[in-house]
């Protein structure tokens, strides 16, 4: 492989116009969640692969299918086009950079028209009386209404997201990037859902969200849980201790 990273298309598409949507595993997995439940519902044609020198060993299987670390997928309903990367697993560390810079070329190069991009925020930021349930971050070419409030100057992006912001300023590539709040230590459907129904407003898109919904519940009852298991069980620590007082 001449080079470390490489877009495989299996299935020739124009792709011009069209927007392209990513996000990663980070806070609350809010990207990769997002994405997926896409992918899950539009049902888009996969076209190709995203392969590299240092690729993770790891493929999976699920409906039958065997899914790759980073896929490509291409929908149309007739107005609008769009390319969804899906990253199932994290680009490595050394990676990162090239990952990030390879994409951004790749979307002018097939002139696609703008980038939205998902992550999560850490909800411990957020204002004690603030209503908001996500924040923006446009890059300087981004020309469309910003759907929600720009992200302050206090906080910031980091991981690959970043580099994706980054490389969307070096190559003048407009994208949005969209951070809804997120549970920082585990997945955040919820939070998915938020991303989702933006996209929908930007896009004109109708899709569902009632199951990111539900699947929050069952982490919300499954936290609840342990979390009362927990406090039963420092209870009869404390109780044993107090017996050899």
């Amino acid at each position: 492989m001449s080079s470390k990273m490489e877009f495989i298309i299996k299935d020739t598409i124009d792709l011009s116009n069209s927007t392209l949507i990513t996000g990663f595993q980070g806070i609350g997995a809010v990207g990769y969640i997002a994405v997926k439940h896409l992918v899950s519902e539009l049902k888009p044609k996969k076209i190709g692969y995203i392969i590299s020198k240092y690729m993770a060993d790891t493929v999976f299987f699920e409906n039958n299918r065997v899914l790759l670390p980073y896929e490509i997928y291409f929908y149309s309903n007739g107005k609008q086009k769009v390319v969804f990367i899906l990253n199932n697993v994290q680009p490595l560390m050394n990676e990162r950079v090239e990952y990030a810079s390879k994409l951004i070329l790749w979307a002018k190069r097939n002139k696609i028209s703008k980038g939205i991009f998902i992550g999560g925020l850490d909800k411990s930021t957020k204002e004690e009386d603030e209503k908001d349930l996500f924040k923006c971050v446009p890059s300087s070419l981004f020309k469309e209404k910003i759907p929600g409030p720009i992200l302050s100057k206090e906080l910031m992006i980091i991981g690959p997201l970043a580099l994706l912001v980054a490389f969307s300023e070096i190559y003048d590539f407009p994208s949005l990037t969209i951070l809804p709040y997120a549970e920082v230590l585990r997945p955040d459907p919820a939070a998915a859902a938020v991303a989702v129904n933006v996209i929908n407003e930007m896009l004109s898109l109708n899709v569902d969200v009632n199951r990111l919904y539900e699947d929050a519940k069952v982490i919300e009852e499954r936290v609840k849980r342990f979390e009362e298991f927990q406090k039963a069980l420092e209870s009869r620590v404390k109780e044993r201790a107090s017996h050899y007082m």
